[in-house]
């Protein structure tokens, strides 16, 4: 226990012994990413699964943001009709 917490430490060590904001920003970012997009497949099982929950949240955040649209008409219409007509020119004669 006393190896994890001097590795833990020096861990944290180095995260402040960054100069500035702008060195530590990017990192940050990179182990993020890294940890969302790939870390349930090579980390340990209770940073697996948080990997795997924060990707599903994630993707539902991005999904919910640009809801799906119920079209009042049908764009195809004319288009389907043209086709049948073509098909089956005898069909409309009949249906008048």
């Amino acid at each position: 226990m006393l190896g994890y917490e001097i590795s833990f430490r020096a861990l944290l060590l180095g995260v402040f012994a960054m100069k500035s904001f702008k060195t530590f920003a990017p990192v940050l970012l990179i182990i993020g990413i890294i940890f969302v997009g790939c870390g349930d497949r090579f980390l340990p099982e209770p940073l697996k699964g948080a990997s795997f929950s924060s990707r599903q949240t994630l993707n539902q955040v991005f999904i919910n943001l640009f809801p799906q649209r119920d079209r009042k008409t049908n764009p195809y219409q004319r288009t389907e009709d043209a086709i049948d007509d073509i098909e089956n020119p005898n069909q409309k004669d009949k249906e008048r």
